[in-house]
């Protein structure tokens, strides 16, 4: 297929237009919701990330089971620091095909939610280097005392 050609050769422009393409030539839910996961891709890539989200919505409104529907929807909600819906399409998405990919994706928009509303354990991320014993750490240390 030469929109996924466009893609694999990241001629990210020429792929959106072949998936549109694709998407106008669909003739069943399936068809048209691969098309559209596709093409949400393609924006991804171009950072059309609102362009994204619409098309994740529309292919998971086709097929609420597509993960990649789910997987495409919390990255662009993601992008547009929607943290809470990225985090929740995100869960769906892992909940219909647990990988690594869509588990990394979860945490990641899990932490940027926390950290948006100040909720976020900067310590937590930060306290192995506390417990290495060296001199710097420990004149941290006692500043902060």
């Amino acid at each position: 297929m030469a929109a996924v050609a466009a893609f694999k050769a990241q001629d990210f422009r020429a792929a959106e237009r072949l998936f549109s393409e694709a998407l106008q030539a669909a003739e069943d839910a399936q068809s048209r919701a691969s098309a559209l996961c596709s093409r949400a891709q393609c924006r991804i890539k171009l950072e059309d990330y609102e362009g994204a989200r619409e098309d994740a919505q529309a292919a998971r409104a086709l097929e609420p089971e597509n993960a990649k529907a789910w997987y495409r929807l919390g990255l662009a909600n993601a992008r547009l620091r929607r943290f809470a819906e990225a985090a929740a399409a995100l869960q769906a998405a892992q909940r219909l095909r647990p990988e690594p990919e869509v588990l990394a994706a979860l945490s990641g928009a899990q932490q940027s939610r926390a950290e948006a509303e100040g909720r976020f354990q900067w310590h937590q991320v930060y306290e192995k280097y506390f417990e290495t014993g060296s001199i710097a750490v420990a004149a941290a240390k006692e500043q902060r005392q």
